[in-house]
């Protein structure tokens, strides 16, 4: 073949470039590694990029998925590609036409997105959904449909981050997806949202779902009815990790604090009788219910924050000589000493207290899994923690796997200590 700068380029009226020159004969000599060269080139000829789609070489036809210059034709084309690789690299271009040009754009290029999108939101591979719903999950430049299908994904992972974050979920379709029956994760993710109404509300605690429940009244941004609070309320007793997040509502109605003020520990009871919202009557009840606790106890009563600022004390020094260990960890747990195990597993952890107790708190036996994991805990211990920390019900307890390993994959582990902000604790320490 002859190499003529002078050659008629495509048009046959001028030459064509030494670049088109060079790729067209790396193409036609089959060269892979040119060809890899030649995908991921931004001012390749289009005509080029399409060509190299229906490449046999995967490396090839996943630089032209990624490669932001390949025609539409051929974006449509990897699409179907039977390689998670080569589809991968699509989500994140897609979104970010969208994101550039405007969802509501009639250009073919991005009515072309929107079906690539799609077919993505319904892909095979968990990890490519997950990838789309992770890019989309605070978006409103993507077509509503496209949350839709990921909000009612049977995963976890890629359900939840939509069901928590996307603007374009209305109160209706949280309410028709609640009505679903979702798995627990969902309906937290549900109960997480910046903002949650009365009327999602009202049928997340119509779930009865412990976790769910417990996810909604630790979130500021849920508004809640007082008619609902009270149901919860009389609900509560036996339910743990609901107990501090109803006493420290905004919000809470006499009836609801008579309630409460029947079973919650003796520091939460002191909390509750030192709003600054209480009307006479109410004062006078948790007045004599704090005078009970304290002939009950001897006149003693918890002062927590005293006793962990003692306990991170006690527990630093041991943590330092190698002392926090499994063995010591578990003899706190079947002691029931819930305090001493948040700040155990805060500092096994390298997050904190605060951080360990709104995971226990949340009634969530992933994340309690995961904390424990982090922390170097042994998959024999978490059942334990779980049952007697987490206040989890035996029906919802996760278990070690048949070679006592922990029962979820290190991606699953991750994402649920992601969940709770466990991201901006590394940054932390790096």
């Amino acid at each position: 073949m002859t190499r003529d700068n002078s050659r008629a380029g495509p048009s046959g009226s001028s030459p064509e470039p030494q670049s088109y020159v060079g790729a067209r004969d790396i193409l036609e000599r089959k060269d892979t590694a040119g060809m890899r060269v030649v995908a991921a080139d931004h001012t390749a000829h289009p005509e080029m990029l399409f060509f190299l789609a229906a490449s046999h070489d995967i490396e090839t036809r996943a630089a032209i998925a990624a490669n932001p210059s390949t025609p539409h034709q051929a974006d449509q084309v990897l699409s179907d590609d039977p390689e998670d690789c080569v589809r991968m690299p699509l989500v994140g271009k897609m979104v970010g036409r969208l994101a550039a040009t405007g969802c509501d754009s009639s250009d073919k290029t991005i009515a072309v997105a929107k079906e690539i999108l799609r077919r993505l939101a319904v892909d095979q591979s968990v990890a490519i959904r997950q990838m789309l719903a992770e890019e989309i999950k605070a978006s409103d430049q993507v077509p509503a449909d496209i949350v839709h299908l990921l909000a009612k994904d049977s995963n976890e992972m890629v359900c939840c981050p939509v069901l928590e974050h996307s603007p374009l979920l209305d109160d209706a379709t949280l309410i028709g997806i609640i009505a679903e029956q979702l798995c627990t994760p969902a309906l937290s993710a549900i109960a997480r949202r910046d903002t949650v109404s009365e009327d999602v509300a009202d049928h997340i605690a119509g779930t009865s779902n412990t976790q769910a429940i417990a996810a909604l009244l630790v979130n500021s941004g849920a508004q809640i009815r007082e008619q609902t609070l009270d149901l919860i309320a009389e609900a509560g007793a036996g339910q743990k990790p609901w107990h501090e997040p109803l006493a420290l509502r905004p919000i809470l109605s006499a009836r609801v604090i008579e309630k409460l003020s029947n079973y919650i520990a003796a520091d939460l009871l002191k909390r509750l009788s030192e709003r600054n919202d209480l009307d006479p009557d109410t004062a006078e009840l948790l007045s004599e219910r704090m005078k009970q606790r304290l002939e009950a106890q001897d006149g003693n009563v918890v002062d927590r924050d005293a006793v962990l600022d003692a306990l991170e004390g006690e527990l630093a020094d041991k943590h330092k000589r190698g002392k926090l260990d499994v063995g010591y960890v578990a003899e706190l747990a079947k002691d029931e000493q819930h305090m001493a195990v948040w700040v155990s597993l805060g500092m096994l952890s390298a997050t904190n207290t605060a951080f360990a107790y709104r995971i226990f708190s949340s009634g969530n036996a992933k994340a309690v899994c995961a904390l424990a994991w982090v922390a170097g805990l042994p998959a024999s211990l978490i059942e334990l923690l779980q049952s007697t920390v987490g206040g989890i019900s035996q029906d919802d307890l996760l278990l070690p796997d048949e070679d006592n390993q922990y029962p979820l994959t290190e991606q699953e582990l991750n994402w649920q200590l992601e969940l709770f902000g466990y991201e901006d604790y590394e940054a932390l320490a790096s």
